[in-house]
């Protein structure tokens, strides 16, 4: 072993202090704060293999070990929390793998994610990965293939870009249900969306609409774009009260196959005085009933993982595990001052139609305008520990922080949550373009619920 050589050299503020005995060394970097960050590099005279150890000063630790003769570098990183990151990364044929365990402060794993970069040819070819603490999954191709899957598997979402600005997103569940929305770019740049939802082989849901497209910020968004307007509007009955009140029980409006399993979250209006409130319920209803549709496989699956969970509590355990769920039931249903909100906006939106005018709400947003979820999303939390969860159609969601300049990403407040979601109450980040494609479809579904008053001649004959 050869001489112990000590050299020091200030860079940038920074103390470094190496020493170098044999084939190992040990440098010791020194900020202006006086932390320190230790790092010993040491080579196997016989392999060429060389080791390096990093103990950062916020206590980080990594380990990296070089093999030149496979052309391969293994590199494991350990924060003070116990969350890990492995990379194995192969210089010669570009294969790269990602592993990463993120724990929370009590040390409990919260996701794993999984990334390979597959292609040999293309090293950036990407597969990631992702193990969520609810038990779903999350699959990211560079393709830009996404497919995600429910914690039970009875769900499975898989979008997939036409490589021209559109997409076709196809929802699969373990019933035999399907939901597919495609959205067509066309030469002129408008948008046609076109959305399927067959339960067992039988279509429920057919429609197709269209959007204009518009620029804000330095990005393109999607706007939707009435269909009827004034041609089909002539008369003034939308903005006028009823002659009569108008009594259009669940029964009547035909709900008896899906309210059932939704009354404790939406309660229709007992009376409607005037069209607006009619239509509020009409697109309430038409979210719920399209959710309630495809999702009855994950009902009876949740039943039976809650029926297995139950039979190993004990009496006391289980009374508190239903009082704690009707609490949080409770806190997630739609209530009358947020209906209230929603009924203003249905009106606004009918006014809208009749004008054949478009909102660009990327460019408006505001914090008191009430967005109703259109689709599954994945959302990010917005906590330190960026967890993600799932908002679910006819979830309710309010922008809590307006996004600052560039932001492609608003934080939003969960008001209301279904079964599975995002609970209510938290706040989550969900891209702008998503909540433009909220609007779109709540605006479509408004359209969609004055036309059918129109031909249900609700509220009586219109004047003339």
């Amino acid at each position: 072993m050869g001489a112990a050589v000590t050299t020091g050299v200030l860079v940038g503020g920074a103390l470094y202090h190496k020493e170098t005995s044999g084939n190992q060394s040990t440098t010791t970097i020194t900020n202006p704060q006086g932390q320190k960050t230790i790092q010993v590099e040491r080579t196997d005279a016989r392999t060429g293999v060389k080791t390096t150890e990093i103990t950062h000063h916020d206590g980080v630790r990594s380990n990296i070990v070089h093999d030149p003769n496979k052309n391969v570098t293994r590199t494991e990183v350990t924060r003070p929390n116990g969350s890990t990151s492995r990379i194995i990364e192969n210089q010669q044929t570009g294969f790269k793998s990602i592993a990463t365990d993120r724990r929370d402060a009590t040390g409990a794993i919260r996701t794993t994610t999984r990334e390979t970069h597959v292609d040999r040819n293309n090293p950036q070819n990407i597969t990631r990965i992702t193990k969520h603490p609810d038990g779903s999954q999350t699959k990211r191709e560079t393709s830009g293939v996404v497919t995600q899957t429910s914690p039970n598997g009875s769900r499975v979402i898989r979008t997939t870009p036409d490589g021209h600005g559109g997409i076709t997103k196809t929802t699969t569940y373990r019933n035999g249900g399907t939901s597919t929305t495609t959205r067509t770019v066309g030469p002129n740049g408008n948008v046609t969306v076109t959305k399927n939802v067959h339960v067992q082989g039988r279509p429920v849901v057919t429609r197709e609409y269209h959007h204009h497209h518009y620029h804000y910020g330095g990005y393109s968004y999607y706007a939707y774009s009435p269909f009827w307007g004034p041609a089909y509007y002539p008369w003034g009955w939308y903005y006028s009260p009823f002659l009569a009140p108008v009594y259009y029980p669940p029964y009547v409006w035909g709900w008896g196959w899906w309210y059932p399993h939704w009354s404790w979250y939406f309660a229709p209006y007992p009376v409607y005085s005037q069209p607006s409130y009619w239509v509020t319920d009409y697109v309430i209803s038409d979210y719920i009933a399209e959710r309630q549709s495809a999702v009855s496989a994950d009902d009876a699956a949740r039943a039976a993982d809650l029926s297995a969970q139950r039979a190993q509590l004990s009496a006391d355990q289980a009374q508190k595990a239903k009082e704690e769920a009707e609490k949080a039931q409770a806190a997630a249903q739609i209530t009358q001052p947020i209906k209230d909100q929603i009924a203003e906006q249905v009106k606004q939106g009918m006014t809208d139609i009749k004008e054949k005018k478009t909102t660009q709400v990327v460019a408006t947003l505001n914090t008191k305008t009430i967005f109703v979820v259109h689709e599954e999303i994945e959302a990010t939390m917005h906590n330190d520990e960026n967890e993600v969860c799932g908002l679910s159609e006819g979830d309710l969601v309010r922008v809590s922080e307006l996004p600052k300049e560039g932001e492609q990403h608003v934080v939003m407040r969960v008001l209301t949550a279904g079964k599975d979601s995002c609970k209510a109450g938290s706040q989550v980040h969900v891209a702008l373009s998503k909540v433009q494609e909220m609007h779109n479809e709540f605006m479509e579904r408004v359209e969609r619920g004055m036309k059918e008053a129109e031909e249900r001649k609700i509220g009586g004959d219109r004047p003339q």
